[in-house]
């Protein structure tokens, strides 16, 4: 049983992976229009901070695609 649980866990996370980075690009791109003009400081921090941001969803689903459900 839990292969065939686990094949459907990791198309459904390609299409949330897909959906996620669509809108975080967007919403990255928002804020880094905000903190254009701002000191250079600053922009390092924002561009640190949304650069890998983006890792514990990502680290969370790929470890849910990737778990066995029988285990659970």
């Amino acid at each position: 049983m839990g292969k065939g649980t686990k094949r459907w866990r990791t198309p459904l996370v390609g299409l949330i992976i897909l959906a996620f980075i669509t809108i975080y690009i967007v919403l990255a791109g928002t804020i880094f229009g905000a903190f254009a003009t701002a000191n250079w400081v600053a922009q390092v921090v924002v561009y640190s901070i949304v650069g890998v941001a983006w890792v514990v969803p990502m680290r969370w689903l790929i470890k849910w695609a990737a778990s066995d459900p029988a285990a659970d």
